[in-house]
């Protein structure tokens, strides 16, 4: 009961994060011209790697493809990107599973390198088949730097919330331990 109820705080709170991508998104456009410095919010992304990352690497994967397609159906309206995309950076987060195990700091690095990578990699993609013709220092200055910065308080802030709800699980589950003893302390004492 506990995993199954773990599952869907986890999966909600996800949609709940791509939802509040696509407000921010909506409220303050992207600059996809890069005239001006433009925010893109990776706070559906963030989570899924806060979530997965001491999984194992087929759970990884198989969220990162199920968020993928759920995020390029619902939010993107195109199909086979982040389908992709998703398992693969996913995959990545456990790489450094023992190191971020230790420190939260090494967490925050690593989750805002991946999300570094969720926008580098789709703009080595168009830079290479000839569909984008600004330069990476343009396109860092003007559509990651920000990004980036933010991001920096957002996943700590994200990295909070997560460790306050593991935290209440352990609470809940040691509760409902100590609640089992004493039921099982007290049918002892009833049958003598």
């Amino acid at each position: 009961m506990r995993a199954d109820m773990k599952a869907r705080f986890y999966c909600v709170f996800l949609f709940l994060m791509a939802l509040v991508d696509g407000t921010i998104v909506f409220l303050f456009p992207v600059d996809y011209q890069y005239i001006s410095i433009s925010f893109v919010p990776h706070l559906c992304i963030a989570a899924l790697f806060l979530s997965v990352w001491k999984r194992g690497y087929m759970d990884r994967m198989l969220m990162g493809f199920l968020f993928g397609i759920l995020y390029d159906v619902f939010f993107l309206n195109c199909f086979s990107f982040h389908i992709f995309l998703y398992p693969l950076l996913t995959f990545l987060c456990g790489i450094f599973q023992e190191k971020m195990d230790e420190n939260n700091r090494i967490l925050l690095i690593v989750t805002l390198i991946l999300v570094f990578l969720y926008d580098l990699l789709p703009f080595g993609y168009h830079k290479f088949t000839k569909t984008l013709s600004v330069s990476l220092i343009r396109w860092f200055i003007h559509f990651e730097l920000a990004t980036i910065l933010i991001h920096i308080v957002l996943i700590a802030a994200l990295i909070y919330i997560f460790n306050v709800y593991e935290r209440y699980e352990t609470i809940r589950r040691i509760r409902q331990q100590r609640q089992e003893k004493k039921k099982y302390h007290n049918l002892r004492l009833s049958r003598k």
